[in-house]
């Protein structure tokens, strides 16, 4: 909770409707994924980059202004 507020938000997703209408089944899993990206992306990458988090370039934009 932020501010006392409760957040509703639902992140759950379901590829059912991808499935059914465009006929496409997926391989890999949740848990898989992020290891397959990692393998794909150079050695170097790096993940700490603000240009890759919206909340920093934000922040940097505004305390800029001010």
């Amino acid at each position: 909770m932020i501010n006392d507020l409760q957040d509703f938000r639902n992140y759950k997703v379901s590829n059912q409707k991808v499935q059914e209408i465009l006929g496409v089944r997926f391989q890999d899993t949740m848990e898989s994924i992020p290891g397959e990206l990692n393998a794909r992306f150079a050695p170097d990458f790096d993940y700490n980059n603000d240009i890759y988090y919206n909340i920093r370039v934000f922040q940097k934009i505004f305390s800029d202004d001010r």
